[in-house]
């Protein structure tokens, strides 16, 4: 197998790397200018008016969720005794939960030393390798794909939460975006399609990452790039 072609880039352990080493002011204007809405004096007020605006809410409402999104979402998979081990008790969670929205939202807009530099490092890469069509899988709220079209990208956004799909294309018609939308639940990802694709802190809440990792192997086009990163604990932790 050409390494090229099966690129795991990078696996990170974020408790042992300080990331604002590694981060520019340069590469966060990049991100934020890239993420915020006109009118917007920074990247934290634009995502709360995303928010507000799709959830209907006023801001004060939305940043008491946001400041406890980590927790809420944390306290909701104990109370509902997901099973990590169990395929469909956890895609059941992930589909009927809108937390998730707010704790992904303050993971982009609060912690600039985490999620930019893996979108933006993999946005130089696809550059430099002269990269076209671009999947996130594991796409979240839809971040990375802005950041990719907006620097010519065709993208494309796969995940099994449909509240994250919603939200993903409610954030791409407010910026006039245009993407290929994958329902994990029930689309396969199309053989030999993409020149790049991300994967970002996903594979450690997948039953099976050996089977995705393989699907995605084969979403890649000859010589494609799959740059990811994951977290897994080791058996002493």
């Amino acid at each position: 197998m050409i390494l090229r072609q099966f690129l795991i880039g990078i696996l990170i352990r974020y408790s042992e790397l300080k990331m604002d080493k590694f981060i520019s002011k340069k590469q966060k204007e990049i991100w934020g200018e890239a993420l915020s809405l006109p009118n917007c004096s920074n990247l934290r007020d634009s995502g709360i008016r995303e928010l507000s605006e799709y959830f209907c809410k006023k801001p004060d409402e939305i940043i008491n969720v946001l400041n406890q999104a980590k927790r809420l979402l944390s306290e909701e998979w104990i109370n509902r005794n997901i099973n990590s081990k169990d395929e469909s008790s956890v895609i059941s969670f992930y589909n009927n939960t809108q937390l998730e929205i707010f704790e992904l939202m303050n993971w982009h807009i609060e912690n600039l030393e985490a999620s930019p530099i893996n979108y933006i490092t993999s946005l130089d890469i696809a550059k430099r390798n002269g990269a076209k069509m671009y999947l996130d899988y594991g796409s979240g709220i839809g971040s990375g794909a802005i950041l990719f079209f907006k620097n010519g990208f065709n993208v494309a956004c796969a995940d099994i939460s449909t509240p994250l799909l919603d939200f993903i294309r409610w954030r791409h018609r407010k910026r006039n975006l245009n993407a290929e939308y994958i329902d994990l639940k029930k689309d396969e990802l199309p053989d030999n399609s993409y020149d790049i694709v991300t994967c970002f802190d996903v594979l450690e809440h997948l039953v099976n990452p050996h089977e995705t990792l393989n699907k995605l192997r084969k979403a890649l086009k000859d010589n494609g790039l799959l740059i990811l990163s994951s977290f897994f604990k080791t058996q002493t932790e």
